[in-house]
């Protein structure tokens, strides 16, 4: 076999089309990735004071989000 037409056992198209499908899954991982990261900085750092009293509630008062 020669090594230039052996490129993969479904044929050239097919890999191109596997790598492209694969570039489109790494970019909406990235994208997954930083909507997340940007949801727990948020929720991180969001602190809000109660109308009529001094104190402030963080998302680590309430027993769901411990």
């Amino acid at each position: 076999m020669d090594a230039e037409k052996d490129v993969h056992f479904y044929g050239n198209r097919s890999a191109q089309k596997s790598r492209r499908a694969n570039g489109w899954l790494l970019v909406s991982r990235a994208f997954s990735f930083s909507f997340s990261l940007a949801s727990v900085i948020v929720m991180g750092t969001n602190v809000h004071t109660i109308r009529g009293t001094q104190s402030k509630v963080a998302w680590h008062d309430f027993d769901p989000y411990r």
